[in-house]
């Protein structure tokens, strides 16, 4: 509604801070469909397990995306928010290819889940 710019944004590392469980996956799946929330099952320093391993964590930032020139009049219709999810999930991907070797993830990818694919029910 703000129109406020978006900045786009890329975390390296997050992933090592904590060790996912993969006890229970099936059932928490299951879980998430229904109550549409994750439910992790993780654990961090080994003394504390709620908080994160001490790892380096590095975040990047892209240049801010003009939400005013994706969205037109009062009620933005479904292609104008496609297109700005579009150049969102661009952006990212870029940040991530430009800082991967810099980080260590040279040797990665970026991988998108379809937001639309997700059952709904």
């Amino acid at each position: 509604e703000a129109r406020a710019p978006i900045v786009p944004a890329f975390v390296f590392g997050a992933r090592r801070a904590y060790v996912a469980l993969s006890f229970g996956a099936a059932a928490r799946a299951t879980l998430a469909r229904r109550f549409r929330v994750g439910i992790p099952a993780a654990y961090g320093f080994a003394l504390a397990p709620f908080m994160p391993r001490a790892v380096p964590i590095d975040v990047v930032f892209g240049g801010a995306l003009d939400v005013a020139r994706f969205v037109d009049g009062d009620a933005p219709i479904d292609a104008q928010i496609e297109a700005l999810r579009e150049a969102y999930c661009g952006a990212v991907a870029a940040l991530f290819e430009s800082h991967k070797h810099q980080f260590g993830y040279g040797h990665k990818r970026v991988e998108w889940i379809d937001h639309r694919s997700v059952d709904a029910k």
